[in-house]
């Protein structure tokens, strides 16, 4: 079991600059904001390697609900799933409450940025549709922290499925169905993007049924301890020791050589695009092979078109509506599945 936390890591979370000139200003569409000496703020610092894992986080925006229904949590869980299968990111845990929601990922490949803009941008336009909202659904894009993960993983989880405890929704956390707690627990069925069992190997455990155990143990010992907020949570850009953020400078001075890296690695391990696909092949599994060149293997939908002369429109749709099938799938297992675990 974790001890107290390693002495985290401050870097500046936000990058600041006054601008040059009034002109500037209002090329960005703050002319009003330069008239009154504000300065003009960037996005968020984002670091971004293959194998790197993050504390994510959202807000409804103006503080307003991002869920109203356990139908917008299954949907929000179908493309998290989506997600997670096409940029291939480990789930460690999360936790979704009805203004915002907290995510403990892992990025083998890297890819954070995209694999949120598809879950974001995805249930963003399902919530506006389904609810006639105009308007963003969410506050700004996403939070994300950098985390070692040997020394803050596991504190970090049990912080996320212990958020509706602590803001007194419930007293046990296996009451709150819309967190990673009960499946880690074993106490319901594991969904396809929750990566389990690195958690309860981290609690030690001759069997599957003593690590569960010792992790429902160490979750409650939060409660029991009434452990605050770890130090750094929700506000600084990387939690890890000194070694951790030494190690990370590369990735910090040339993020666009740390990309480049795990898109090619990536690459050279794929298939040609000429053995996945020709024109022989049955039109269901020529769109199947569409699908598995674009998402998993990486290839543009310009180079499959190419390959198999066909449009580029038509190579969008085929991928669009497979997508989607697959998403209405995993939606109605969802649903069947929460349905079925509810007391």
């Amino acid at each position: 079991m974790p001890g107290s936390l390693p002495r985290k890591i401050v870097l500046s979370a936000r990058q600041e600059r006054v601008p040059r000139a009034t002109s500037e200003v209002k090329a960005r569409g703050g002319e009003n904001a330069a008239g009154r000496g504000i300065r003009a703020v960037s996005r968020p610092l984002r670091v971004a390697f293959a194998g790197a894992a993050y504390l994510v986080s959202a807000r409804g925006a103006g503080d307003a609900p991002i869920f109203r229904s356990d139908e917008d949590r299954e949907r929000f869980l179908g493309i998290l799933e989506s997600a997670a299968d096409r940029y291939h990111l480990l789930c460690h845990a999360y936790c979704l409450m009805e203004d915002r929601y907290f995510l403990l990922l892992e990025t083998p490949e890297g890819g954070l940025s995209r694999a949120m803009r598809q879950l974001n941008g995805v249930y963003g336009q399902y919530v506006c549709r389904r609810q006639g909202r105009p308007g963003p659904v969410l506050d700004g894009r996403f939070r994300s922290q950098l985390i070692e993960k040997d020394s803050w993983l596991l504190e970090l989880a049990r912080y996320v499925v212990l958020v509706p405890a602590r803001a007194g929704l419930v007293t046990d956390p296996a009451k709150w169905h819309w967190s990673s707690y009960r499946a880690t627990a074993g106490e319901a069925p594991v969904p396809g993007f929750l990566a389990a069992g690195w958690l309860l190997s981290l609690v030690g455990g001759e069997t599957v049924a003593e690590a569960r155990r010792r992790y429902r143990s160490f979750i409650r010992g939060g409660l029991q301890e009434g452990t605050t907020t770890p130090v750094g949570f929700g506000r600084d850009p990387i939690l890890g020791t000194e070694a951790f953020a030494k190690s990370l400078r590369p990735c910090l001075h040339d993020s666009a050589l740390a990309r480049a890296i795990a898109v090619g690695k990536r690459r050279a391990s794929r298939p040609p695009l000429q053995e996945l696909l020709h024109a022989s092949l049955p039109r269901s599994v020529r769109n199947a092979r569409i699908l598995e060149a674009y998402r998993r293997h990486g290839y543009t939908m310009q180079a499959i078109a190419d390959r198999l002369a066909l449009h580029y429109s038509t190579v969008s749709r085929i991928v669009t509506a497979a997508e989607m099938e697959g998403l209405r799938s995993k939606v109605q297992g969802l649903r069947f599945g929460s349905r079925a675990r509810r007391p």
